[in-house]
């Protein structure tokens, strides 16, 4: 066969071109090899979407990349200057990668989120002035809803210091505020006497005991009077609710004057 191709005419043409059905046959059959894996890997890991994203990226540049090589040993088969090729994409690569800083910086910043899993869908985050629970994070980009159910789009650049209050204890302060015409001792030990009963009823949630800590504060309208506990993750607003409804009752029930609860003096969430 060899000595056909030597003294045939086409000769060379017939090697190139068995050359070339071989590279594209090789390319084929990696590209195969690489979809069956990664298909396989999305399937183990079908509910992890920050996985997913990271596998879908590699199956990509992987193709891309044996495409490339592919490409250029075919080229270079047929006499094309391929060092030239080479070149100009180096060019064009530094080009386009200096006119795209900030896109290059989310991608890499939304690569390290999701392989650090530094949150999730799901989870409420907190990021400069934005917060809210997460919706969808992808390389790019990451899609906060607030409380208001506004949709933040917020490039994944900018998504430096974020705090996840979603996987540690978060404290939960309610605060009251009572009369100077109140009977400070009375009013003190009727607060302080709901504390075993709350404790009781919000167990489920909470991490550490209720604390009565009395007065907190003096005020023009009275004085403040506060409770403070930690709770499971995203439930300090529910325990603060509670807290707050449970000593404004008492309050009332013992008749002790109240000047007034408002949101803007109490962390809790009306």
């Amino acid at each position: 066969m060899t000595e056909f191709l030597k003294e045939h005419p086409y000769g060379p043409l017939i090697r190139k071109g068995f050359y070339i059905l071989f590279v594209l046959l090789t390319a084929l059959l990696i590209f195969h090899v690489v979809k069956r894996f990664f298909e396989h890997l999305r399937k183990r890991r079908e509910r992890d979407k920050g996985v997913n994203t990271i596998v879908m990226l590699l199956d990509k540049v992987l193709r891309g990349i044996v495409f490339f090589v592919a490409l250029l040993l075919i080229l270079d088969r047929l006499g094309v200057n391929t060092n030239s090729i080479l070149a100009t994409a180096g060019i064009g690569t530094l080009i386009v990668g200096l006119g795209a800083q900030s896109l290059v910086k989310d991608f890499i910043n939304g690569f390290f989120i999701l392989t650090e899993r530094q949150y999730v869908a799901g989870e409420y985050i907190k990021v400069g002035n934005l917060e809210g629970y997460v919706e969808d994070v992808g390389l790019r980009m990451t899609r906060l809803r607030n409380y208001n159910g506004e949709i933040q789009f917020v490039p994944n650049g900018m998504m430096q210091g974020v705090i996840n209050t979603s996987r540690t204890s978060m404290r939960a302060t309610a605060t009251v505020v009572v009369s100077y015409e109140a009977d400070i001792k009375r009013t003190m030990e009727s607060l302080k006497s709901l504390v075993s009963l709350m404790e009781e009823e919000q167990q489920a949630i909470l991490q550490a005991p209720i604390e009565f800590l009395g007065i907190t504060a003096s005020k023009e309208r009275g004085m403040e009077l506060t409770y403070r506990t930690f709770t499971k993750p995203e439930q300090q607003w529910t325990v603060e609710r509670y807290l707050l409804e449970k000593a404004l009752q008492k309050l009332q029930e013992e008749k002790i004057p109240l000047p007034g609860t408002h949101k803007e003096e109490s962390n809790a969430v009306l």
